[in-house]
């Protein structure tokens, strides 16, 4: 009977820390690995036989190599997770503890906009979405809205009633606590960010000559307006003379200050109730301002800054000195499209996973607003 030949083999594969190298498995002949075994020919005489493993040996191999594998890429893993989560930060992780996180309805859309309502519930608005949506802490769908045009940002009054931007469209929209749904301000301008005043009971509206911001080197030209929400007639007025590249959010501060971002300028500008320009707080690189960013107001005037980057989290104070910067581990893979704080003090983020996540500060007890 012919003998079977020796067989030898050496494999590669890519090393488990995916660092392009590879590894090579020592060279493996079936001679080591098979098991031997003689009988006798017709003419008496002894002849050896190699026997190929059985399925019984080749199972328990198997398990012995892939324990090894199991090991090495364990180890490697440990390395990779300890070097990623080694961020370069402040003395300090920052305030921010998350306690909850949840999907919205419209899947792979990005959150583009969340007001604070009552109870510690949010109304929140996706890209692309005709309809806003009410949840609270827990991620509970409360109800939902359908308006006829895609909303961009939201915003609520003193009343309950939340106004929508509708770039699209050209028009904010309205609906009260019955849920009725109609037209605020129809404009010639595309309406972005909008943001309710409580001080002189006025919808403030980022108001842009294009829908998108295509041009980010054009000469600033785009204002804030504020249209008053009180009596029969709707009156308007510039909220300051000052012109931006791209007001893309704003918000108002406990000193009645409208904060705005400007996405074209990537800063942050303070502009006080008689129209003056408090402060702008620009991209450096101790902060990077990415040219989308988020931007909310706490309690106690100290405004929020949510961009992407390392650290990804800048706290200035209402005059706008950084009072601290850090990098937030739970957002280092999230781009924040909005921030909001509800009537609980709990901070609202909506990142474009169509996820939002929910955190506390370490500091902060259960006072309503």
């Amino acid at each position: 009977m012919e003998e079977r030949s020796e067989l030898s083999y050496t494999k590669k594969r890519a090393s488990p820390i995916f660092n392009g190298k590879e590894e090579v498995i020592p060279s493996k002949t079936r001679e080591s690995k098979n098991e031997n075994s003689s009988y006798f020919d017709e003419n008496g005489g002894v002849v050896s036989k190699t026997l190929l493993p059985t399925r019984k040996t080749c199972d328990r191999k198997c398990v012995r190599y892939f324990r090894f594998v199991k090991e090495k890429i364990s180890s490697k893993y440990e390395e990779i997770r300890s070097s990623v989560c080694n961020i370069p930060k402040s003395d300090n992780e920052g305030p921010l503890l998350l306690v909850s996180s949840f999907l919205i309805s419209d899947r792979m859309a990005n959150v583009s906009s969340i007001t604070s309502y009552e109870n510690g519930e949010c109304w929140v608005a996706a890209d692309g979405s005709k309809r806003v949506r009410l949840y609270n802490r827990d991620g509970h769908l409360i109800e939902a809205v359908n308006v006829w045009s895609p909303v961009d940002s939201l915003t609520i009054d003193k009343h309950g009633n939340v106004y929508m931007s509708c770039p699209e469209i050209k028009q904010v929209l309205v609906f009260n606590r019955s849920r009725h749904v109609k037209t605020f301000k129809e404009m010639t301008d595309f309406p972005r960010g909008i943001a309710y005043m409580k001080l002189s009971e006025s919808i403030l509206v980022c108001r842009n000559k294009t829908k998108i911001a295509y041009n980010m080197s054009s000469k600033p030209s785009n204002r804030i307006e504020k249209y008053s929400v009180s009596g029969t007639k709707t009156k308007s007025g510039a909220v300051t003379k000052t012109l931006f590249g791209y007001p893309l959010r704003v918000c108002v501060n406990v000193n009645n200050d409208c904060v705005v971002s400007d996405f074209a300028n990537s800063s942050i500008t303070a502009i006080d109730s008689s129209g003056r320009t408090r402060f702008s707080f620009k991209s450096s690189t101790d902060f990077t301002i990415s040219y989308r960013h988020s931007v909310c107001c706490d309690r106690d005037g100290y405004i929020y800054i949510f961009s992407k980057g390392t650290p990804n989290v800048c706290i200035l104070d209402s005059n706008g000195n950084v009072k601290n910067t850090f990098t937030c581990l739970d957002l280092s893979d999230d781009t924040c499209f909005a921030a909001v704080f509800d009537t609980d003090g709990y901070l609202w983020l909506g990142s474009s996973r169509d996820t939002i996540k929910i955190f506390k500060l370490s500091n902060q007890t259960n006072v309503v607003y």
